[in-house]
Parts: C-alpha cells; sequence; structure tokens
C-alpha cells in the first residue's frame, strides 16, 4: 500500500513539475513599442530617446515610436 502511494505521488510531482513546460508564451513585441518623452520636441532628451528607438527598432525590428507629452510643472509658491 506505501509502494503504491509512493508511486502517485511520484507521478503527481512530475506532472506538475512538466506542467509550466507546456505553457506557450506570445511573441514579444506584439506590436509597436512606445518611448514617451515627458519633454519639449527637439530637446535633448527627445533626440535622445528618437536615437535609441532607432538602434531598439533594428535590433527588434519592430517600430519604436518616441512620443513627447509635455507634463504640468509644478507651480511655485507666491
Amino acid at each position: 500500500m506505501a509502494m503504491k502511494q509512493f508511486a502517485q505521488r511520484m507521478v503527481l510531482a512530475f506532472a506538475l513539475i512538466c506542467l509550466p513546460a507546456t505553457a506557450q508564451a506570445q511573441p514579444f513585441p506584439t506590436g509597436p513599442i512606445s518611448i514617451v518623452v515627458p519633454l519639449a520636441p527637439g530637446d535633448a532628451a527627445d533626440i535622445a530617446a528618437r536615437a535609441l528607438g532607432e538602434e531598439i527598432s533594428r535590433l527588434l525590428k519592430t517600430p519604436v515610436l518616441a512620443i513627447n507629452q509635455r507634463g504640468q510643472t509644478p507651480k511655485k509658491d507666491q
């Protein structure tokens, strides 16, 4: 009886170990990659983000977009 339980537990353990190996990941990236630049277009950060985007695009063979979204600057106390 103990040998049968041991065999069942070993089969269950083996099945649980092999279960993650059957999961399939989706390919990365599935769409264009966006780099958000929180400064004005033409700023040094924008130029660097666009240069970085070109290199990433070349390596991953997917479009990389540099998007400029200016944030609201905090106001100083008056």
